[in-house]
């Protein structure tokens, strides 16, 4: 049975069946047959002539021929005529489609199917050269493209899921989900945000700067009705309040309820988690939606850079007095992946043999890399011989830096008068670095440099601070002396110390996120001038 067999509803399904067992606007069936024919798909439902009388002529798509005898109205002949074409249609598609996930996509079923990854992957290179017009249907109309693969995965038995079975036991049965990757096309976060974009499938990169905790939600809701206890199915939507059927399914029925939500399995529940990317350039946000296996603890993608494919849709407001006119983007997740975030490209094989020649001579590489550091400002060698040594580190970054006996990431503190090219020597050494974040102490917080909870609309977000976004890289805080409070500095000393920030709110206890930079402070004397012999911290 194909998908679009399947949720054909009951008029639809007795013209169907009745076209194929041979009832025309010309050749008549009698009783007899059109029980037998429709005894297999509706069971013990139909039990007689009055039954079909009844249930199945509302619609006027059946004609009395005789006496116990019937034939297609000219509607009704129609009806199936337009129900067989669309079976045929999408029975050849699942064909194709299968031929292609035989041809081009063995090793990745087989991986899911082994449990080698959680779902089926699909480069999106790969659909262009089998079928150009699919792959941009596949942008123009995800929705819908996305179903069928998944849907020939099951019809074709290409991935072992006893899908009939489930049917038949009213479990909504749980496809194969399918990642399509590598979009010819890239876009920022403020390029995405556009109304010519919306319904389309799209690759955004961004930040990650919220993230919520991951939460159950029902995608396919069961109502059961209390009446004639017929399920009815209804889909929701991410971004909505629940939705409940307006009458009970069954023809037989037909009442607006009452109705009583099942739980799993008829019911279908699926992780979910909300964050939002910003522009690496910027900080414009959008809303990005994940759901199942996509959804990670928020100290996975703290504050990293993600590339996310998925379907642009656009999200309600709702204010007090309801749903607003105005809508927002949301970004439907089909997959997600991190990004590389070095501006620094691979090293050549010529600059390699460069490098392994200045590793012969230690003394002399270090002489460059101090010649290397702001060399548009005369002097200040022993100022940039402890600076540059912030660009290196032995991290090993697949360890978790609280089993980490040594702290290899060096800070460097700067303290001197206004003036003395402090700054210029830090921003020149974030610039060499392939990971780097600026910040300026004058007007900002510790929220912003940490990690925070904060609560919007009602619910609580891990908040990533620029200690985040500079993990495996080099932080530079500019002028520490204007902390606005004394004990605001202590915001720092977690990640300083132990490479890790600590969140504890909102019943989000001690999780800790990693920070694993370098720092580089400035900062100038309280009265305006150095005093060597004045104690630091004063």
């Amino acid at each position: 049975m194909t998908e679009f067999e399947y949720h054909m509803n009951t008029y639809e399904r007795v013209v169907y069946e009745l076209g194929l067992a041979g009832m025309t606007d010309k050749e008549p069936m009698s009783m007899n047959d059109i029980l037998s024919a429709l005894q297999a798909h509706f069971g013990s439902k139909i039990k007689g002539k009055a039954s079909f009388n009844n249930t199945f002529t509302r619609n006027d798509y059946f004609l009395k021929h005789d006496a116990g005898i019937y034939i297609f109205s000219q509607e009704g002949y129609l009806a199936f005529d337009k129900l067989n074409k669309i079976t045929r249609e999408e029975i050849n598609r699942s064909t194709k489609l299968a031929q292609f996930f035989e041809l081009c996509l063995e090793d990745e079923i087989l991986k899911y199917t082994n449990h080698g990854s959680p779902a089926v992957i699909i480069d999106y290179s790969i659909i262009e050269r089998w079928d150009l017009d699919f792959a941009d249907q596949l942008i123009t109309d995800p929705g819908t493209i996305i179903e069928h693969l998944e849907n020939t995965l099951v019809d074709n038995h290409l991935i072992d899921m006893d899908i009939d079975l489930q049917r038949q036991l009213h479990i909504q049965p749980e496809k194969p989900p399918i990642e399509i990757i590598n979009l010819p096309e890239t876009y920022e976060v403020e390029q995405v945000r556009n109304v010519k974009n919306l319904g389309k499938f799209v690759q955004v990169q961004g930040r990650t700067s919220l993230q919520n905790l991951t939460k159950a939600q029902a995608t396919i809701t069961a109502f059961q009705c209390v009446r004639c206890e017929h399920i009815t199915y209804v889909t929701q939507s991410f971004d909505s309040k629940l939705v409940q059927p307006e009458e009970c399914e069954n023809e037989v029925c037909g009442r607006n309820g009452p109705f009583r939500l099942l739980s799993q399995p008829e019911t279908v529940f699926v992780d979910t988690q909300i964050i939002t990317l910003e522009s690496p350039k910027g900080q414009v946000p959008i809303k990005v939606a994940l759901q199942g296996h996509q959804c990670e603890p928020p100290w996975i993608r703290d504050g990293k850079i993600v590339k996310v494919t998925g379907r642009l849709l656009h999200s309600s407001i709702y204010s007090r007095n309801g749903k607003r006119s105005d809508f927002e983007y949301i970004l439907l997740a089909n997959s997600i992946r991190f990004a590389d975030e070095s501006i620094s490209l691979p090293p050549t094989d010529e600059e390699i043999k460069i490098f392994e020649e200045w590793a012969k001579d230690p003394e002399d590489l270090r002489h460059r890399i101090i010649e290397s550091t702001a060399p548009h400002i005369y002097g200040y060698q022993t100022e940039k011989n402890a600076t540059s040594l912030s660009l290196f580190s032995d991290w090993t970054w697949d360890h978790d830096p609280r089993d980490v006996v040594a702290r290899s990431s060096i800070h460097v503190l700067l303290l001197g008068d206004p003036g003395v090219a402090k700054s210029q020597i830090m921003k020149d050494l974030l610039y060499l670095a392939p990971k780097s974040k600026y910040a300026q102490i004058v007007g900002s917080t510790p929220g912003g440099l940490a990690n925070s909870a904060i609560q919007k609309d009602g619910e609580w977000f891990i908040k990533a601070g620029l200690f985040s976004h500079a993990d495996q890289g080099v932080m530079g805080l500019d002028e520490i002396d204007k902390f606005r409070n004394k004990d605001d500095i202590n915001c720092m000393i977690n990640v300083l110390e132990e490479q890790t920030q600590v969140v504890s709110k909102a019943g989000i206890t001690e999780v800790q996120f990693n920070g694993r930079t370098a720092v580089i402070a400035t900062a100038n004397p309280s009265r305006g001038n150095l005093n060597k012999y004045d104690p630091i911290l004063d």
